[in-house]
């Protein structure tokens, strides 16, 4: 592996399937980082800060890393870039995580409850 720095691109999709590796050094900000949603649903292994993890703080540490300092990216980067496979494991668990909350069918699912208990309150006497 080899780091190369991408400047504007055509597609999220080209992007998500030409890297291994996500970092996202996300050190301000609130809500939940889309970025770090869509590196998930790609199978990428991910490192990022606890505020670029808010809202997806179950996926740590099996589906993606949580770090503050640099010695620990570092640590984190180094381990991922010598063992492949612990990269790869880490990249599985974060899309098994995605498609479990943040799928179409996971979506569909919500939705059909909150329909449903709708439907219930409007024939309630």
């Amino acid at each position: 592996m080899s780091v190369h720095a991408f400047g504007p691109i055509e597609s999220i999709d080209f992007f998500g399937r030409s890297i291994h590796i996500a970092i996202s050094p996300v050190r301000s900000g609130s809500g939940l980082k889309i970025k770090n949603v869509e590196a998930l649903a790609y199978g990428l292994p991910q490192l990022t800060t606890k505020v670029g993890a808010a809202g997806l703080e179950d996926a740590a540490p099996a589906g993606l890393r949580i770090e503050g300092s640099s010695e620990a990216w570092h640590t984190m980067l180094k381990k991922w870039l010598n063992d492949a496979q612990n990269a790869i494991v880490t990249g599985e668990a974060g899309r098994e995580y995605a498609q479990t909350y943040f799928s179409e069918r996971a979506a569909s699912v919500e939705r059909d409850a909150f329909l449903r208990d709708a439907r219930k309150g409007e024939s309630d006497p």
